[in-house]
């Protein structure tokens, strides 16, 4: 049976489960887009055709390099009853299902710590931080993101994205500027306002009733208009379930606003993001050096996708503090740069007590940081 929100109560998907078919190519069905939903869900990249449903080159090198990872044989570009079977228990632990299919996968907790976190706490005797630290150690950066559809997950993960997409806009500036306000858009108001000025001001053949109908319905967080250049849109995303399903329907409408109405915008493929974009420093009382930084990646057109990585001294860290502490230590402590993207003191005091509560539910006390 499968359990995962995504591949749950789909007959299909449930049929090549239990071997009685195959997806390969050329085949073009709603169960190649949920595969392709799924893959993307895991880590995989479609940044060209993205998920369009279709069984295509892209699509089958998506699956091989899946199957090959996770060592499933043979790692050809064809989705069997393996590939559903270990897509499912990867999306269900990132939903946040505590079944022991999922705690007995000793890699899984680090795809996703923060999920494992919680997991962590709900069975202190399995040892999760310890499993999550030796598949971990041998590397140079814990990643993570808000996964969970509990404990708040996706409105902490809103409050993040606060100040991750500034930074993630600056570094599309560095990497495909320059950029100016006359030509390039970014979402940086809670208002229409800009973004229909922006439309009207390079899309003169458009009426503006309809600039006015476009301007005050979904906003993509970057949107590029310059001479000789794409005009091209992208949007951000922590890479969670419920983020790639967000950003996959926000695409879908950001289409058919554009390509129904006359304006030349078309999903972004030009903006590769930087492998890592630095966001603070931090130190413990015990000497412990941290670094947090963003991993952004286009893994669909138009769709950048985001996990927070810590590095430096993070086995002594955690080796130290439960998983869940130590991870909601380091969200709090960016509480300044919350401030410094521009949101106001109460948003500000909501999300810090918003961590607080979680910590508490948690049963976790927070460790002291300080900002270098």
């Amino acid at each position: 049976m499968l359990r995962s929100e995504l591949f749950s109560g789909t007959p299909d998907l449930a049929q090549v489960a239990a071997g009685a078919r195959k997806i390969q190519a050329p085949e073009s069905s709603a169960s190649v887009a949920t595969v392709q939903q799924a893959l993307v869900t895991v880590g995989g990249a479609l940044p060209t055709f993205g998920v369009d449903g279709r069984f295509g080159a892209e699509t089958g090198a998506a699956v091989g390099t899946f199957k090959a990872d996770r060592g499933l044989r043979p790692s050809d570009p064809v989705v069997g009853p393996g590939t559903v079977g270990r897509l499912d228990l990867e999306l269900t632990f990132l939903d946040g299902t505590d079944t022991p299919s999922v705690l007995a996968d000793p890699a899984l907790p680090a795809r996703e710590p923060f999920t494992a976190s919680v997991l962590d706490v709900v069975h202190p005797d399995l040892d999760i931080t310890g499993k999550v630290l030796q598949l971990l150690e041998l590397g140079d950066e814990f990643c993570f993101s808000m996964s969970m559809a509990i404990l708040d997950a996706p409105k902490l993960a809103s409050f993040v994205g606060r100040f991750v997409e500034p930074h993630i806009n600056a570094d599309f500036c560095a990497r495909n500027g320059p950029c100016s306000p006359v030509d390039d858009f970014f979402d940086t108001l809670n208002s229409p306002a800009p973004y229909t000025a922006f439309l009207l001001a390079h899309n003169p053949a458009v009426p503006p009733a309809v600039v006015a109908q476009i301007g005050a319905s979904v906003r993509p967080d970057i949107l590029s208009h310059r001479p000789g250049r794409p005009a091209e849109w992208y949007e951000i995303k922590p890479l969670s379930p419920s983020g790639v399903t967000e950003g996959i329907a926000k695409g879908v409408k950001l289409r058919s606003n554009y390509e129904n109405n006359g304006f030349p915008y078309r999903p972004g493929k030009t903006y590769t993001p930087s492998p890592t974009i630095p966001l603070m420093r931090f130190i413990t009382p015990e000497g412990e050096h941290l670094e947090l930084v963003i991993e952004a990646r286009r893994l669909l057109p138009g769709l950048l996708f985001y996990r927070l990585c810590i590095r430096g001294d993070y086995v002594r860290f955690f080796n130290r503090v439960r998983l869940a502490a130590g991870i909601l230590a380091v969200l709090a402590a960016l509480a300044p740069e919350l401030a410094a993207a521009g949101a106001v003191a109460e948003e500000v005091a909501a999300f810090v007590a918003l961590v607080q509560s979680i910590a508490e539910g948690l049963g976790v006390l927070l460790p002291a940081l300080t900002a270098l």
